[in-house]
């Protein structure tokens, strides 16, 4: 069993979490027949992905990889910063949330949509005007009274297609290919200054298409359903139900993200699909945020 070079990375992703031990190791062939296979259970998941490789995820603790012989080494990584290390973080009791962060005036943002309706794009733009990258398309909170929710930071790392990242001017050498196979690359933002740092949530903005700019605050139940959906932890405790027929988990979800809506401010962005209009949208953010949400 041999240590690669992806713990390297984790020291410094999640870094206040208790330590992340990744393996690279070969396990039980049944694991290989499963292709594009997702189970968990309230210990262990396990994914298996075509031409990728299989994950198993242990107890929040501890992630194995058996990866596919002709696997490039970035999209496995890909894998791991990604999905991997969001069902660790659910394993560890976190809320996790289908989403992106930022860090501005202290305070970390959400931005929030479905997959492919420009979260990434406006999350990478608010990075250029010099608001720190938390985490990308994914959101680890802790959802414990006390402190109110927090963002665990994760590695300054977004994937954009390279237009976007064109369009953006985004320097050349912050952009990495992630694999021959994947239109979208690696797009790297400047370490914060302290990467142990804990951020308080702020706000959440879920992106929406519509003929005009608008910014409206939800009523707590829509904010509740809205946080549901927009939740990673949500689709893995249903696979745990389905896979076990335990309901705790999804149960435990359904409080976390009602505890969290009556913490939050939780807002609807509705803006057409439109590049030019990112300076504005950025601006209108910033105000909300500088003036208590």
């Amino acid at each position: 069993m041999n240590r690669i070079r992806f713990e390297i990375v984790l020291q410094t992703t999640f870094s206040n979490q208790p330590t992340i031990s990744v393996f690279e190791d070969q396990f039980d062939p049944y694991f290989f027949s499963l292709k594009d296979t997702f189970s968990i259970t309230p210990d262990s998941a396990v994914i298996n992905w075509s031409r990728i490789g299989t994950f198993l995820i242990k107890q929040g603790c501890e992630v194995i990889i058996a990866p596919d012989p002709d696997a490039d080494q970035a999209l496995v990584f890909s894998c791991l910063l990604g999905r991997v290390m969001a069902i660790l973080m659910h394993q560890r009791g976190n809320l996790v949330l289908h989403a992106s962060s930022l860090e501005i005036d202290g305070k970390a943002v959400g931005i929030g949509a479905h997959s492919g309706t420009g979260k990434s794009t406006f999350a990478a733009y608010l990075a250029t005007r010099g608001h720190g990258y938390l985490t990308d398309d994914m959101i680890p909170l802790k959802t414990e009274d006390g402190a109110g929710p927090q963002v665990y930071p994760g590695f300054p790392l977004a994937k954009l297609h390279p237009e976007t990242a064109a369009a953006l001017n985004i320097p050349a050498e912050r952009i990495t290919p992630i694999s021959a196979e994947m239109d979208k690359k690696f797009v790297s933002f400047p370490p914060r200054e302290d990467p142990m740092r804990d951020y308080p949530l702020h706000a959440l903005y879920i992106l929406n298409e519509g003929p005009e700019v608008s910014l409206t605050r939800m009523p707590v139940q829509q904010a509740v359903m809205e946080l549901v959906t927009h939740s990673f932890s949500r689709i893995f405790a249903q696979n745990e139900f389905q896979t076990t027929g335990d309901k705790s988990r999804l149960q435990k979800t359904l409080q976390q993200c009602a505890w969290l809506a009556g913490k939050i401010p939780v807002y609807r962005l509705t803006r057409p699909r439109d590049f030019a209009l990112l300076p504005q949208l950025a601006a209108l953010i910033e105000a909300n945020v500088r003036e208590g949400g």
